[in-house]
């Protein structure tokens, strides 16, 4: 028998991985915020780059995610991390 926890854990599992392979394609996901249950954006997610900050999906699933994310054709970088915060935080120069 699944229990609706063994369901949540899944989700999040998932949920991780994509974070992870987004991040290594220079993407990042963000869950909707929204607490109204009711709202038309609740439990959705927002994939925009993370260097640009432009948002290319609004209010998708996961599994949309997933799909434009693999059908990207991005390699994938061997540390993200680095590239990004390299890239946002060039050194000043001396005046």
């Amino acid at each position: 028998m699944i229990t609706p926890g063994a369901i949540e854990i899944a989700k999040k599992v998932l949920e991780n991985k994509m974070r992870r392979i987004a991040e290594r394609r220079g993407f990042r996901i963000e869950k909707s915020r929204r607490k109204d249950t009711d709202a038309m954006d609740f439990g959705g997610y927002i994939l925009t780059d993370a260097r640009t900050n432009i948002v290319i999906m609004d209010n998708a699933t996961l599994d949309e995610i997933e799909i434009y994310i693999r059908s990207a054709n991005i390699p994938e970088r061997k540390n993200p991390r680095k590239a990004i915060k390299s890239g946002l935080t060039g050194k000043m120069e001396k005046r």
